[in-house]
Parts: structure tokens; sequence; C-alpha cells
């Protein structure tokens, strides 16, 4: 664990995977107002849990699609500070009946993949005190809600 703001993350993560998103014709936007404060993370866990969220939502979108990678501070009682990251996309979707089980280990809709990226992110984010949320509206799109302690 280190000291880290979770925008260097998402900045590293967008850099990594652009070639990965020229390649599905899918277009990134990153919007924050300032940058994360610095949360105590492992930054190579919060970037496998990241670059997971963004690759899933390549795969999803077919024939291109746009991701939209949102950052903001917040407060809540009795939790205190949080950052919250979220990564939305404009894709088909999660069948309603199906978005209960994305987050359980070995559940899969595709034809190669083991079922546990989604399980193991959600793992990754409750060890460093947070949580994984997830929205979807059948043809419209998914949004993954981060949402980590800052601790001082």
């Amino acid at each position: 664990m280190q000291q880290v703001s979770p925008s260097v993350i998402v900045d590293l993560v967008v850099q990594l995977l652009e070639h990965r998103l020229i390649s599905y014709e899918v277009r990134i936007e990153v919007n924050r107002k300032r940058p994360l404060p610095q949360i105590p993370a492992d930054p190579e866990q919060i970037k496998e849990v990241l670059v997971n969220l963004v690759v899933n939502a390549c795969e999803a979108m077919k024939k291109g699609g746009q991701i939209v990678i949102s950052e903001e501070e917040t407060s809540e009682r009795p939790t205190g500070k949080m950052v919250v990251i979220r990564v939305s996309d404009n894709g088909p979707g999660i069948p309603g009946p199906l978005v209960d089980k994305v987050l359980q280990p070995f559940f899969t809709t595709k034809e190669e993949g083991t079922g546990l990226g989604l399980s193991i992110a959600s793992r990754i984010i409750e060890e460093h005190g947070g949580r994984l949320n997830l929205t979807s509206t059948e043809g419209m799109g998914t949004t993954f809600t981060i949402t980590l302690p800052v601790r001082d």
C-alpha cells in the first residue's frame, strides 16, 4: 500500500489501453475538475480493476462506442471523505436478470473467459475499504462505480 491519487492510475490506464481502444473504435473521455486526493492503495491492484472495467466495456460494444470515466470527491456519513470513479459506456447494457450475477465468481456471458474478472475487481475494491456497484439499462449502457475512502 502507498499514498497515490487514483487520478494518476486512471491516466495510466487510459495511456496503457490506447491501442486497444483504437482497435475497438472506442473513444474515451476523462471528466475531472481536479485530480483526486491521495488515498492509501495498491496502485497495481487499482490499475487491474480499471483495466478490467475498460476492457469489458470495449468488448461489450461490438461496433465502437464511448467510455466516460468521471471522478469526484464526496463526503458520506459515517464513512467521511470518499473518492468516486465512474466508468460508463454506451454499449448494449446488461439484461436486468443478469445485473445481480455479473459480480459473482465464474459468471460470464462471453465465449471465452473465466468469469472471474469482475468478482476479483469487486474483492480488490472491498479489500481497500471501498465498494464496487453497477447500474445498467439494457440498450443504453452500463456504469460501474468505484467508491474508496480517503484516510488522512
